[in-house]
């Protein structure tokens, strides 16, 4: 079982959005990130296959992000208000080790991944020297037997 920890792609500025930030929409670079993210995540040698759980925080750029995936794999994107801005790591491990044996895609938030990520270093995962969280990147983290033991870091794909 693998996790894929996706911060949401490009969604433009906050300030300038009319509406509620919960209602941001991906930007066209937003669109070109989700979209090749998709191609990364389902080609190479250990493609993402149907049995992925993915989940996404609820506001509108982080379901988008996850929107080409789900496409290509035929199913939906489970919203969860546990990887909601603001949500410590705690929670978002419960929320991932919910799912046992299958994959998991999440789409969250710059402070979400983060704070996930430092969780999991507590308790023993070891991860790459890369404390980055772009948007549009994405950590890989190995498990074994459901427990994380690695993370690696993947910068956004260059558009």
């Amino acid at each position: 079982m693998s996790w894929w920890l996706i911060r949401h792609a490009h969604a433009g500025d906050r300030h300038s959005w009319g509406g509620t930030d919960a209602e941001r929409p991906l930007s066209e670079k937003g669109w070109r990130q989700s979209t090749a993210i998709a191609d990364a995540l389902m080609g190479g040698d250990d493609p993402i296959t149907t049995d992925a759980v993915l989940l996404s925080s609820p506001v509108v750029r982080c379901i988008q992000t996850l929107s080409p995936l789900a496409e290509r794999l035929g199913t939906s994107v489970i919203q969860a208000g546990a990887l909601l801005e603001g949500s410590q790591g705690a929670g978002v491990a419960e929320v991932l080790v919910a799912y046992g044996d299958r994959p998991v895609v999440l789409s969250s938030h710059g402070d979400v991944i983060p704070s996930l990520l430092d969780h999991l270093g507590s308790a023993g995962m070891v991860r790459s020297d890369d404390d980055r969280c772009q948007k549009a990147s994405v950590w890989f983290v190995d498990t074994v037997e459901g427990a994380p033991v690695s993370a690696h870091y993947f910068p956004p794909p260059p558009l």
